[in-house]
């Protein structure tokens, strides 16, 4: 069953749009594997590009912080999604 929802999940993320990551991002909370496939494809967005879309970019990232393993790899992904927030809103 799980591998079925993967499955399904990593189809739905292929080819990201605006629509997609609205639908997905609120469940990357609780799936790390969400949240791992966004992270990956947010992490081509420019820090000069689109300020939803680099909103999008340090919300990912601080939501890697929960799913990360080390004090120091949590810490990262909070600082970065933190600093990709405050340039969004600029």
């Amino acid at each position: 069953m799980k591998t079925i929802a993967f499955v399904i999940c990593f189809l739905s993320l292929v080819g990201l749009d605006l629509g997609e990551i609205r639908k997905n991002y609120p469940q990357a909370n609780e799936n790390e594997a969400i949240a791992k496939k966004l992270h990956a494809a947010l992490s081509g967005i420019p820090e000069d590009g689109k300020p939803i879309m680099l909103a999008y970019k340090g919300g990912i990232s601080t939501i890697m912080a929960k799913h990360a393993k080390g004090i120091k790899d949590k810490k990262t992904f909070f600082k970065q999604g933190v600093a990709l927030l405050e340039k969004a809103v600029e």
